[in-house]
């Protein structure tokens, strides 16, 4: 029956038959796929490089209030010490005098002394402030060690 069928369709002559398939993807080629992934992985490193920018403006400003601060609380410092000597001078002139019994003095020295000791503090923390501030910024810590 199949040699029939065949025969009749083709006559008694020789049956030829070509063919080709053709191929598309549909949607996005690869190469697209790649390019928008590499799109995207590029907005992700932007969007990184700003965040480390602004985090790194925010460390300089706090470091640079802090700073600012520490100066401050150093010069209320070196004043406070001046107004304890000025004091404690007062007091002794008052004691040579008879005006001012040693209790008087020793409170006014004690003053002196924790002026002092409050100054050592603020200058302490006002440089531990200044290395700080450098740190953040990039700076060398020991500008005499550069060549």
């Amino acid at each position: 029956a199949a040699s029939a069928i065949g025969a009749t369709f083709s006559e008694g002559k020789p049956f030829w038959s070509a063919g080709s398939t053709f191929g598309t993807t549909f949607g996005r080629s690869p190469d697209r796929h790649q390019h928008r992934r590499a799109e995207i992985a590029l907005e992700q490193r932007r969007i990184e490089l700003d965040d480390a920018r602004e985090r790194a403006q925010r460390e300089v400003r706090a470091a640079h209030r802090s700073m600012v601060t520490a100066r401050k609380r150093l010069e209320v410092a070196q004043l406070g010490r001046g107004l304890a000597d000025r004091k404690l001078s007062l007091v002794l002139v008052a004691y040579r005098t008879g005006q001012a019994d040693s209790f008087k003095v020793l409170e006014y020295q004690d003053d002196y002394v924790d002026a002092r000791l409050s100054v050592l503090a603020a200058a302490a923390d006002y440089l531990g402030s200044l290395a700080e501030l450098d740190r953040v910024c990039g700076v060398a810590a020991d500008p005499w060690m550069e060549e």
